[in-house]
């Protein structure tokens, strides 16, 4: 993982040296920003790398169950969820009907 980090860095450096050098800079100018990007490219190309190999998390209890199962079993959550819904709905209807009450009584 490392050593790709540093061979793309290295491939990067000599490239922007090159492009630097034949637009008109310094050879000095070249070699220092040449080697900022091929430092900046190497770390980002590390950590991309490192990014897409994290390891997969372990298999689930709903990998074992049947397709059949793990439909039934996400009907039934989404219907329990809509019931809480529709409840909190009910409760914030109630209670908006209760505050517009008690403030027509206390004129």
């Amino acid at each position: 993982m490392f050593n790709d980090g540093v061979t793309i860095g290295l491939q990067l450096w000599v490239l922007f040296l090159a492009c630097f050098f034949l637009m008109g800079y310094s050879a000095m100018f070249s070699i220092g920003l040449g080697a900022i990007a091929g430092f900046a490219g190497g770390f980002i190309s590390a950590y991309v790398k490192a990014k897409a190999q994290v390891p997969p998390p372990p298999p689930s209890q709903d990998d074992n169950e049947s397709p059949l199962k793990r439909a039934q079993n996400r009907i039934q959550k989404w219907r329990k969820d809509g019931e809480d819904s529709r409840k909190q709905a009910s409760n914030l209807g109630r209670n908006r009907r209760r505050s517009l009450k008690s403030s027509r009584r206390s004129p």
